[in-house]
Parts: C-alpha cells; sequence; structure tokens
C-alpha cells in the first residue's frame, strides 16, 4: 500500500510541474500572436505566484479541514481546468484570471504533499519526490515541442498537457481509500505522541544561527530556477533568432538537468552529506555559468550550459531542506522550515518580473549575466552560512 500511495504522490508532484514550464516555453508564441510587448509575461506570472503565496498561508487550514488527500485531489482538478481554460483564452486578462485558482492550487498542494512526505517516508523519498517534479517540467516543453512539430499550436499545447494534468487529478480521486489505510499504519498516527513545535517571531527566527543566510539561499537558488522557467525559451529565441518549437526543444536541457541533478542527489544521499552535495551542486553551478558567459553565439555551448545549471541548481533546494533541523533544532524546525518556503515563495513572485524589467531596459541577452550576478550572490550566501554555523560549533555542513 506504502509502495502504491508513494506512486500517486510522485504522480502529483509531476502534475505540480507540468505548469511551472509550459507557460515560458509558449510565451514567445503568446506575445507574438497577440502583438503584445515581451514584459507582459509578468502580469500571468505575478497572478499566479500571488495566488500560490496566499495559497502557502492558508494551508495548514486547509489541510486540517479536509485532509492532504482531498486538497491534493481539489489541486489537480484546478490544474487541469486551468490549462483547458488556457487553452481556449482569447486575452491576457483571461490568462491572469485563470492563473489564480492555477496558483493556489499549487502552493496548497506543495505544502501538503512535501509535509506528508517528511512525516511518513525517509528523506530518500522526499529527494525523489522532487525528481519528479522536475519530470513535470520536463514533460511541458517536449509536448510542446512534439506538437508544434506535428502542425499544432500553443493551443493544442495547453489542450495535451491539461488531459495528462486531468489524468493526474483523477488518479488522486480514486486514490482515497490508500492514504486511509497509510493513515492508520503510520507510526506517527500510532505512537500518540505529537512532536512540539515551536512558534518563533520574526525577531526570533531572525536570532537563528544561519538563518538569514538560508532564506538567501532560497531566494537565489529560486530565482535561478523562476529565471530559467519563465525567460529561458524567450532568451533563446530572441538572442539565436529560432522558432519556438526548437527553443522548447533546446530548454529540455535545462529540465532535464535539474531532474536528474534530483535524482542523483537521492541516489547518492546515503553516501555524501547534504552540505558537501551543495557544495558540489554549488560549483556545478558556477561552471555552467562560466560555460554560458564564454559561450556566444553557440547554440551547442549554450545548451550544454543549461543542462549543467539545471544539474547544479536542482540539488540545492531538497537538501537545504533536508539540512533545516540539523542546522536548527527538531523543536525550531517546522518555523525555520516556513520561512524557508516563504522566501522561496518570494523568489517565485518578484524573479520573473524583475528579470521582464531588465529584459525590456537592457534586452533579453541580459539573461546570462543576470545568472552569473545570481550566483556570485549564492556563493556568498553560503559561505556566510559557513561561517555562521562554524561559530557555533556545528559540523552540520561537514
Amino acid at each position: 500500500m506504502a509502495i502504491l500511495l508513494l506512486s500517486v504522490i510522485y504522480a502529483a508532484f509531476i502534475g505540480l510541474g507540468l505548469p511551472d514550464s509550459i507557460f515560458g516555453a509558449v510565451w514567445p508564441a503568446i506575445y507574438g500572436e497577440w502583438q503584445l510587448p515581451i514584459s507582459y509575461s509578468n502580469f500571468v506570472s505575478v497572478t499566479t505566484s500571488v495566488a500560490s503565496l496566499l495559497s502557502g498561508v492558508f494551508s495548514a487550514r486547509l489541510i486540517h479541514r479536509f485532509g492532504t488527500r482531498g486538497v491534493t485531489a481539489a489541486a489537480t482538478v484546478m490544474a487541469a481546468l486551468s490549462l483547458f481554460g488556457y487553452a481556449l483564452s482569447q486575452n491576457l486578462l483571461t490568462l491572469c484570471l485563470l492563473s489564480l485558482p492555477l496558483g493556489f492550487g499549487a502552493g496548497a498542494v506543495d505544502a501538503a504533499l512535501n509535509n506528508y512526505v517528511a512525516l511518513h517516508f525517509s528523506a530518500r523519498q522526499m529527494s525523489f519526490l522532487h525528481s519528479f517534479y522536475g519530470i513535470g517540467i520536463t514533460l511541458s516543453p517536449l509536448m510542446l515541442s512534439l506538437v508544434l512539430g506535428s502542425g499544432g499550436t500553443w493551443r493544442h499545447s495547453f489542450l495535451a498537457i491539461a488531459i495528462l494534468q486531468g489524468v493526474i487529478a483523477l488518479v488522486t480521486v480514486l486514490s482515497f481509500p490508500l492514504w486511509t489505510k497509510i493513515k492508520r499504519n503510520s507510526p506517527s498516527e500510532n505512537d500518540g505522541e505529537e512532536p512540539q513545535n515551536e512558534i518563533l517571531s520574526l525577531r526570533q527566527l531572525l536570532k537563528q544561527r544561519g538563518l538569514p543566510s538560508v532564506w538567501l539561499l532560497f531566494l537565489l537558488s529560486v530565482t535561478v530556477e523562476m529565471v530559467c522557467n519563465v525567460w529561458g525559451s524567450t532568451y533563446l529565441v530572441e538572442h539565436f533568432h529560432i522558432s519556438v518549437e526548437i527553443a522548447a526543444r533546446l530548454l529540455l536541457l535545462y529540465y532535464a538537468g535539474m531532474t536528474l541533478g534530483r535524482f542523483f542527489s537521492g541516489l547518492v544521499s546515503p553516501r555524501l552529506s547534504s552540505g558537501r552535495i551543495l557544495r558540489i551542486g554549488l560549483g556545478v553551478l558556477g561552471g555552467a555559468t562560466l560555460l554560458l558567459l564564454l559561450s556566444g553565439d553557440s547554440i551547442l555551448l549554450t545548451g550544454i550550459g543549461l543542462f549543467l545549471v539545471g544539474f547544479g541548481n536542482g540539488p540545492l533546494y531538497p537538501n537545504l531542506m533536508h539540512l533545516t533541523p540539523t542546522l536548527f533544532g527538531a523543536a525550531r524546525s517546522q518555523a525555520c522550515m516556513s520561512s524557508q518556503v516563504t522566501a522561496a515563495y518570494v523568489a517565485i513572485l518578484l524573479a520573473p518580473p524583475v528579470f521582464g524589467v531588465l529584459a525590456r531596459w537592457l534586452g533579453v541577452s541580459v539573461f546570462t549575466p543576470f545568472l552569473a550576478v545570481t550566483l556570485v550572490l549564492l556563493l556568498g550566501a553560503y559561505l556566510s552560512l559557513s561561517h555562521a554555523i562554524r561559530k557555533s560549533g556545528s559540523a552540520a555542513l561537514s
């Protein structure tokens, strides 16, 4: 039963990733067809992010009222309906309105499933969970390129992804008996003891040694992810003057890199510490950024660089999550983890529009310098965290 339920959860995380990459991949086709300014994608991304942020605020109450299985099923259904609506949209306002349920559902299912896996499954399975999110964001541009290659339009791409999302929603609904069985068999439900989590104010959180540096790591890592998700395809189309179809295929290398990076992180986690995996990831990300800076007009080098960006950045998020109890203690881990997720949502909200403004002022070729500056800040945040941890006498990052 546990394996079946875990398969359902993995499928739901594939569904969580599907919408996150499709809009950025099809935006060049949309703004070209509707004759919109390139930066108008910010309206859709900000709407989705605000809805996700609000969902994160209220997710605990929703999960308490409807349970993890109910929230997961409702969120996947909302995503399927929103994507179907995208396929029928005729203007930007409609896209923004449909982004509200899409974002709200994504935030709720993200919080629900991460918490459920943390309570009922191992840390290794948590790493694999985020690998399946990578599969979701890889499938969207792949399906887009296949649809466009067969003569379809961006609307047909949204329709295909909506159908896949609908299948995932049906699976989550049919899996309701599995959740009940696991709940009854879970040690955390049977031992009669609830974890004593401390409630920390913002002032108390700021006093946690190293936590502000961890916030920066989440903020900057997700910034890299969001800029690649939302603006990667546009950069490739505008910089190399290639079609949306070819750009979508090239961007697949980034998504494949992220997925493989998280998958291999899960494989090696029994032998390598999370701290060491973080350092390796940052090193790969640094090499990838340098390669992009030197790639010039070479599509081949750019493709390799994008793959390595995903491969290096992908493991940062799950391993930072896994380190939270070690860095701040079990009693304070929930409060600290919630603040870290908030930092990630801030990046999801702000990174795409900030880059959009820069792209409008300086041109979309600012994509690579933007990644380089973000990497330098990432390295600074990690060094700051390492210094704080060493001062405390902890070996958490060894």
